[in-house]
């Protein structure tokens, strides 16, 4: 395109629009105007909804990376450690008794896990055998949160265990009633 005023092409934007890009500070032009898809030459503004890679589809040096493969330095780090880790669980240990309190914490840690869950204690807990049941368990649960017998937090881990054993119940009731109509289609024929 012309400029009318120095005769100078104005470069396009390199979206394909067609639109003429502006000049910046420094003299030189933009690629792109503002707004204007920067990762593919054919889409008209970024906020087309199109995926584009900068790969190609088809690797033809192989899958990558196999999955659970250990980085280099990784590997290099436990052949190092291989065949030493007695002699630096006792210098931990060392260290620990002597006061070294980062050593003490590591220690620790690996000596005692920190606790993730306990188990849920609860004697009463009713034996649900059919989905008819299952308000009760629903029930006890409930009544356990807000007698304080258990935590809200154990109350929703007990809860999500009880659906699911209420949904197995369900599969293997409509598994039965599927079997038991199957048996009288047969009879009937």
């Amino acid at each position: 395109m012309e400029n009318e005023n120095d005769n100078i092409k104005t470069p396009l934007c390199g979206c394909g629009c067609g639109k003429p890009v502006k000049k910046r500070r420094g003299g030189a032009y933009n690629a792109f105007l503002v707004g204007h898809n920067t990762k593919h030459s054919n889409a008209t503004s970024s906020s087309a909804n199109v995926h584009f890679s900068r790969f190609k589809p088809g690797n033809k040096f192989g899958k990558g990376r196999p999955v659970g493969s250990k980085n280099g330095v990784t590997l290099a780090a436990e052949n190092l450690i291989q065949g030493e880790g007695e002699a630096l669980s006792r210098k931990l240990i060392e260290l620990a008794l002597d006061g070294n309190v980062a050593c003490l914490k590591t220690a620790i840690e690996r000596l005692v896990p920190v606790c993730k869950s306990k188990p849920i204690v609860l004697t009463d807990l009713p034996r649900i055998e059919s989905i008819a049941d299952a308000s009760v368990l629903t029930g006890f649960v409930l009544d356990a949160v807000a007698e304080g017998r258990i935590s809200p937090v154990e109350g929703e881990i007990l809860s999500r265990s009880c659906e699911r054993h209420i949904n197995a119940l369900e599969v293997r009731d409509l598994e039965l009633r599927l079997a038991n109509i199957e048996s009288k289609m047969n009879d009937r024929q």
